[in-house]
This record gives C-alpha cells, structure tokens and sequence, in this order.
C-alpha cells in the first residue's frame, strides 16, 4: 500500500508549460498528453507489482485536482483511463483478476476512453449510450456517442441489461465500429466477449465481477463520468 503523498507526479515546471487547451476539449497538446505517458501519470492508479505507481483513491485525487489547475480540459480528457485504471487496480488488489488485462494494457502504453453518455437529465444520473443484446459468449453494442480528441486504444462502452449497467471495452477496429467526423462514433452490433466485460450494480455470472463499493463507485460517478466534475470537491 502506498503511503499519501503531497508533491505533483509533475514538476510545477511541467505544470506551468501545460497548455490550457479550448472549452469544447478540441484542442489538446499530442505534447501534454506524451509528458503525462512519460511521466507515469496515466499509470499512477495501477499496482507497483504490475508496473504502475500504487496510488491510492485520495493521492489520484489529489493529482487530477493539481492537474487540472492547470489544464482542465487534459485533465478530463483522462479521467476516463485514470478512473478504469483505479477501478481495476482496487479490484486487483482485492484478489479479483478480472481486469488485470487492463492493467496491463495501460502499462504498454494503451489509452482508455469513455463514451460521452447521457447525464443532462434531471436528477443528473448516468444514462448508458448504447443498447445491447445478449450473444453468445458476450453481448453486442449499437447505439452513437462522442469521445475525447485524444488518440485511444480501447472504448468503455456501456448498456443496461436487466437491472444492471453492462460495461465493455473494444478496440477502435472493431468489427461494426465506425469512426465518423472529430469525435463521433456509432457501434452496429459491436460484439464484445466476456473476458472483455465487466458489470456494475448486478452480477449474471461468476466470471464477470460486479463494480459496486465505496471505491470503485468513486472511480465510475467522479472520475469517468465526471458527473461532479473536476472541482476540489471531487
């Protein structure tokens, strides 16, 4: 466990060369982004044992906090793989595995994204993007949504299947995955195998683990979806 931590994973001479970047998140340094990968920014909620810094909730945190300080549109054009980074690293380090792949991939350099949901009704709660089917070994995604700017490896998408969210990752080549102008994207049956699935709130089957406790829902409601924002209150 690692212990809290009050200084930047950035120096304040990095801080300070961070460009502000435009409201809409249009316009991101390829700069900035290589200075949080080369830094160990983008790893610091993954376990020391698999590469990453070890930080706990509280110390990621504090780190966006002082990132975005600076530069908040990168600070949330990121915070979708800093919080699925969390959400796996706490999960790893309470013995369930199922996500180590992520870890993984992250730390080979793989950038994570989030779909753009719907959080503009009126008790501000998160809407999943896309519908899915039940297939076999998996589920299948269709449905539109919009993406940060950033060059990525992986999506989260997200559906409602009985009385739980369906959270999956798939490649940008994924069979039925179209990329369409700046951000947009639209999914046509995209299939995502099990392995590549992870279920919040409600658990359908032994090897798909549900994402539900104090941590792990901090990660999802503040960091990835960013339904509070990036605020001190965070």
């Amino acid at each position: 466990m690692s212990t809290y931590i009050t200084e930047s994973i950035l120096s304040q001479a990095q801080l300070d060369a961070l460009q502000k970047g435009s409201a809409n998140g249009a316009e991101i340094s390829t700069h900035d982004f290589d200075v949080l990968q080369q830094s160990g920014f983008l790893v610091q909620a993954v376990p020391e044992d698999l590469g990453g810094l070890g930080l706990s909730y509280t110390e990621v945190r504090q780190q966006l906090h002082s990132l975005a300080e600076h530069s908040p549109t990168l600070a949330r054009a990121i915070g979708a793989h800093i919080g699925w980074t969390g959400v796996a690293g706490e999960l790893w380090k309470s013995d369930n595995v199922s996500l180590e792949w992520l870890l993984r991939e992250a730390c080979d350099g793989a950038f994570f994204v989030s779909e753009c949901a719907d959080t503009t009704n009126t008790d501000r709660s998160y809407i999943p993007a896309c519908k899915i089917d039940i297939a076999d070994g998996g589920y299948c995604f269709s449905g539109q949504t919009r993406v940060t700017p950033l060059a990525w490896s992986w999506l989260a998408i997200s559906g409602v299947w009985s009385d739980g969210i369906v959270y999956a990752f798939v490649t940008r080549d994924a069979p039925g995955l179209l990329l369409g102008n700046g951000s947009d994207i639209t999914l046509d049956a995209v299939f995502v195998a099990n392995k590549h699935i992870t279920l919040l709130h409600h658990e359908l089957s032994p090897d798909q683990p549900a994402v539900d406790d104090m941590i792990t829902s901090g990660y999802l409601r503040r960091i990835i979806h960013g339904i509070d924002g990036i605020s001190p209150d965070l």
